[in-house]
């Protein structure tokens, strides 16, 4: 792209995955501590070790994941292209807007041809009931000190215009950033794994039987959550948090998992499970979208 100045964005998640992103202009000296800080931290992760993806979860230490010929699915990375190029000019407003954000992107005039990205979690906003604190023009923000937010320690990945390679740091913190990536390029569990991740003792097994094997998304998040080799029983209290407040009661008195035979009921359970539902204060909330759930009709 060869722009002579840097630029920072933020994606929102919107229904059915849709992305949407917003610039956010700094002063120049903020700019160059940003510059500094992400090219740190993006030439970290650059150094390590490159392992083709082929569906697994985790890579060893000091490896990354490249997906050559990425198809850019939820049009992320076009949807910035066009934004350097002048073709969209919607600017994040507040610290209220950001904290529905899903990632930060960063274009570097270091590395003309790469974004840059991290995830990005409520934890990153400074509670503070303001806008962003404005210094010269009404487009441009204050010193970060005065601003509320603040950078995450590592980035999750980035993107290559010139090769269409994406490099994640791991499937876990990607698929929180770029939608599409989960949905086109995560396997998915056999139907086969499906059955026997149900078997699991922990599940009520009358309601197990219930269960629809051909379902996608079932498939996907099985496969999460196995790769992810997370205990069953540690997420016992969370799911019985939040499905009550969703009002989908599903622990039996003997602490057993009760599945429903509606497929969107179960698939919130196993959500929970893979953590891609959080209770955010009195609201149950997505992961990645940061869009608040509403409890079921009785």
């Amino acid at each position: 792209m060869g722009l002579s100045h840097s630029h920072i964005y933020a994606s929102f998640i919107g229904e059915e995955d849709t992305v949407s992103i917003k610039h956010i202009p700094f002063d120049p000296h903020v700019m160059m501590g940003i510059e500094k800080e992400i090219g740190r931290q993006y030439e970290e992760l650059d150094k390590y070790e490159d392992c083709s993806f082929d569906g697994r979860y985790k890579v060893d230490p000091k490896q990354k994941l490249t997906i050559e010929g990425y198809s850019d699915p939820d049009q992320t990375f076009s949807k910035i292209a066009s934004a350097l190029n002048g073709e969209d000019g919607e600017i994040l407003k507040s610290a209220d807007e950001l904290k529905k954000a899903a990632g930060l992107f960063f274009y570097l005039k270091k590395y003309p041809n790469l974004i840059i990205f991290q995830s990005f979690a409520n934890r990153y906003v400074i509670d503070k009931k303001k806008a962003f604190q404005k210094l010269r023009g009404r487009d441009v923000y204050s010193h970060m000190d005065d601003s509320p937010f603040t950078l995450g320690t590592s980035v999750t990945g980035y993107f290559d215009s010139s090769t269409k390679v994406l490099t994640l740091k791991s499937v876990f913190s990607g698929r929180r950033v770029l939608p599409g990536f989960a949905q086109n390029y995560i396997p998915g569990a056999t139907q086969e794994e499906v059955v026997n991740f149900f078997k699991n003792s922990i599940f009520d097994q009358r309601s197990a039987q219930n269960i629809s094997v051909e379902s996608k998304k079932i498939g996907r998040l099985v496969w999460l959550i196995n790769s992810s080799k997370e205990k069953l029983e540690n997420r016992l209290e969370d799911i019985k948090d939040i499905t009550s407040a969703l009002n989908l009661p599903c622990i039996s008195p003997e602490g057993k998992i009760e599945l429903f035979k509606e497929v969107k009921k179960t698939e919130i359970i196993l959500q929970v499970i893979a953590k891609d539902i959080f209770r955010q204060g009195e609201q149950i909330v997505l992961t990645n979208s940061k869009r608040v759930l509403k409890p079921f009709e009785s």
